[in-house]
């Protein structure tokens, strides 16, 4: 009997070598266990036999190289054109050549035509080779829209590739710089503030027409008189203001203003003068020592010819 144990044992090692690389014979309990060549069998009582699963093969990971698109790119497929009525501007768009020959490519604007004009309608795109294209953009002002939106088409034989555009159009803007000088810093009541105001046009509006309104202000910005007046600015104009202060004004100090604006667009600029307590119009004043001044001289023209005809007479 044990003969027949021992050839069975013997029949079951040699089928496991020859089916397998390793086989697991379980008998029962997975206490204890032997070995032998690449074959497991577990010791116990029972009877699964189960194959050990194939080693993983990872294929080799080296140098393929990368895909290349065939045929020709542009380097971007949407350009964003910011620019503003009546301004040209200029834009590029970079087309590769991925081919090993030459391409003729031929260039087409759709829904754009009217503002788009490339530097050349066709060209030759040498093999493995860039070429940069310029593009002239001009909305004209008669345009109303803001946002205009197209694509350009590059194509090569029965190749198209696209760019898509978009043009953002920009409200032109003022900008202006206004500068203010009183001619006198010393003031009585009732007098006229004059002063020199300078305004510069720095935006984008040319020949416009403005408004620009002169104040009287105390610290506490209280308005004691205030005029406005409109004229046309190109890129800048030089003038003079005036404005009266009320008769009853308390003295101390106090600030003229002048702001120039044009729809929402503004600028101010400020000046500083004292009002103090006269009997006299400093403005009368001047006129009376002008007047005296004007007299003298004419007294003595008057002197200086008498003269010279008593001189005449006595020879």
């Amino acid at each position: 009997m044990k003969k027949w144990w021992i050839f069975l044992f013997l029949i079951v090692i040699q089928i496991s070598i020859i089916s397998a690389d390793s086989f697991t014979i379980i008998w029962g309990s997975s206490e204890g266990g032997l070995t032998i060549g690449g074959t497991s069998i577990s010791t116990g009582f029972g009877g699964t036999v189960t194959p050990s699963p194939p080693p993983s093969v990872t294929p080799p990971s080296a140098g393929l190289p990368p895909t290349t698109q065939k045929g020709f790119i542009p380097e971007k497929n949407l350009l964003v054109v910011k620019l503003k009525r009546g301004e040209p501007v200029q834009e590029r768009v970079i087309i590769i050549n991925n081919e090993a020959s030459d391409l003729e490519i031929n260039i087409s604007i759709i829904d754009l035509a009217n503002f788009i004009f490339p530097s050349q309608r066709s060209f030759i795109l040498k093999a493995r080779e860039n070429k940069s294209i310029l593009l002239n953009i001009y909305v004209p002002e008669s345009e109303s829209r803001n946002l205009l939106t197209g694509k350009i088409n590059f194509v090569s034989k029965n190749l198209i590739k696209s760019v898509d555009v978009i043009l953002d159009i920009q409200e032109k803007m003022p900008l202006f710089d206004i500068k203010t000088e009183l001619l006198k810093k010393i003031l009585v009541p009732g007098q006229r503030a004059i002063a020199n105001v300078k305004i510069l046009n720095l935006g984008d509006l040319k020949n416009i027409d403005v408004e620009l309104e002169t104040l009287i202000l105390d610290k506490e910005n209280n308005i004691y008189n205030s005029k406005k007046e409109t004229f046309a600015i190109n890129d800048s104009v030089k003038k003079q203001v005036f404005i009266k202060l009320p008769k009853d004004i308390q003295l101390g100090d106090y600030f003229l203003s002048t702001e120039v604006s044009y729809k929402d667009t503004s600028a101010k600029s400020y000046d500083s003068f004292k009002i103090i307590k006269s009997i006299i119009d400093l403005d009368v004043i001047a006129f009376w020592i002008i007047f005296i001044i004007v007299l003298i001289l004419i007294l003595l023209v008057l002197t200086i010819l008498i003269s010279k005809v008593k001189k005449t007479g006595t020879n």
